[in-house]
């Protein structure tokens, strides 16, 4: 395989052909956002979720690609950083789910065994966090979901997973099909983007990646489809300090090899 760089980014991604990553299942208790545009659901949470170092208690599932912890402008489009929206960003943008032939948003709270054991070894295998258990994951899948205005003729499909005990907070964003990254809105054609915002109008990150289409592909864990953020302090790391790679024979081994049979790394300057 020949390596191709897709972006100037400073770390580490995967640049590969693999199949699409399995998204965390949906259990009976998920709830859809139904066929509608710019809506979403307050969801109260059991266990505190700490973002930018500060806590909350509920939040808010957009349809456009986003959860918002504030209650105002919570599923407006804006620029990062902005003092109007406090989010989480797995691919902000006019999600349209009107047509009857688009999937939908599903969300939900879980306890559940299973889904807590995934996501603790996803962030120990890319973390190396040994201490941290999850209590409570907070899931919301965008399925098949078409853009702005009412098309299906593209569709998205990719999920956020946030992870908490109280104290300790990560986001992951996982990418199964990536279609459209664009739509018309009365502003003229406007693109979708990832990343997070404080809401103190300083702090806030985009990943800066022009075509949002790889993101199956790429990873900032090296796994295709998969980045993981820890979302608890007063900044947010691109990317883990050291990163257990897990595939090949370098498995949980820390060092980075070259390449291996699941693709080519590319260090990216």
């Amino acid at each position: 395989m020949t390596a191709r760089i897709v972006a100037a980014i400073p770390y580490v991604i995967l640049v590969c052909s693999v199949n699409s990553i399995q998204l965390y299942s949906k259990t009976s208790n998920a709830l859809d956002l139904g066929h509608a545009d710019d809506t979403d659901r307050i969801l109260e949470l059991p266990v505190n979720l700490v973002f930018y170092n500060k806590t909350y208690s509920s939040l808010a599932i957009c349809n456009n690609g986003m959860i918002s912890l504030k209650t105002r402008y919570r599923c407006d489009v804006l620029d990062i950083p902005n003092t109007y929206q406090t989010l989480i960003g797995p691919f902000i943008s006019d999600v349209d789910t009107t047509p009857l032939d688009s999937g939908k948003v599903y969300y939900e709270r879980s306890d559940s065994p299973s889904l807590l054991s995934r996501a603790r070894d996803d962030i120990r295998l890319t973390y190396r966090d040994e201490t941290f258990n999850p209590t409570l994951l907070i899931i919301a899948t965008y399925d098949h979901v078409g853009y702005y205005p009412a098309k299906t003729n593209e569709v998205n499909t990719f999920q956020v997973v946030l992870a908490t005990n109280g104290v300790t907070s990560y986001a992951l964003f996982l990418y199964n099909a990536i279609g459209w990254t664009r739509w018309i809105s009365n502003k003229g054609v406007r693109s979708a983007y990832v990343g997070f915002n404080e809401g103190d109008g300083a702090r806030g990150f985009v990943l800066p990646i022009a075509n949002l289409t790889v993101l199956p592909q790429t990873s900032n864990v090296h796994v295709p489809g998969l980045y993981v953020y820890k979302i608890d302090g007063t900044d947010i790391p691109i990317a883990p300090a050291s990163i257990v790679y897990p595939y090949g024979a370098a498995a949980g081994d820390a060092s980075l090899p070259s390449a291996d049979d699941r693709g080519v790394l590319v260090e990216l300057q």
